[in-house]
């Protein structure tokens, strides 16, 4: 008598199967967390220019009242 093939995955297709999936995790988790770094990287780049406008505004706004005391 012949054997019926079993169309189920076999235990091992399954883990394999997991396993694959596993692994495209880590690799878009690995991706996010460069993309989180970039991310932070231009944030503090804003903040510093933000810091540096703002000094800019203060600066100038002492200087007009200054020379409109004068």
């Amino acid at each position: 008598m012949a054997k019926k093939e079993d169309t189920k995955p076999s235990l091992q297709d399954k883990l394999d199967a997991l396993l694959k999936e596993n692994q495209a995790r880590i690799a878009q988790v690995q991706q996010y967390n460069e993309q989180i770094g970039t991310i932070r990287d231009e944030i503090n780049k804003a903040k510093e220019a933000h810091d540096y406008c703002r000094g800019q505004i203060e600066l100038l706004q002492g200087l007009i009242a200054e020379d409109t005391k004068s």
